[in-house]
């Protein structure tokens, strides 16, 4: 563990608690209306997984850095659900919000700036 370890604090649990809640309650919905889309569930998941990757302290020196790939990933399996069986307001609910959420567990999760090494080796 190094010294420059980013520790999520209580409002960023939170906040990665809600991301897994949110994630869990749009696999139930799907589940509940018999429509489950395999590509949907499985961005679902994988945002699941990290967040709670990250609650248990498995995140690494730098919790951020495995959720910007989760999110990317998330991003593209549902742009893929979206082109293909298009727009509906309450999948674009549910996709935004955990944008959004995902969003602010990065942004609180980044090294504070005098930690951050910008081109410099370690």
């Amino acid at each position: 563990m190094s010294a420059d370890r980013v520790i999520p604090n209580a409002v960023t649990k939170r906040i990665l608690g809600a991301l897994a809640i949110w994630n869990v309650f749009d696999i139930v919905l799907h589940v509940a209306a018999d429509e489950v889309e395999v590509l949907r569930v499985s961005a679902n998941l994988i945002l699941i997984a990290v967040a709670a990757a990250i609650l248990v302290g498995k995140g690494g020196d730098h919790p951020a850095h495995p959720l910007v790939p989760a999110l990317a990933g998330f991003i593209v399996l549902n742009l893929i659900v979206v082109i293909d069986k298009g727009p509906a307001v309450p999948m674009i609910i549910l996709i935004v919000v955990s944008i959004l959420l995902t969003g602010a567990s990065i942004r609180r999760l980044r090294p504070p700036v005098e930690q951050r090494r910008f081109g410099a080796k370690r």
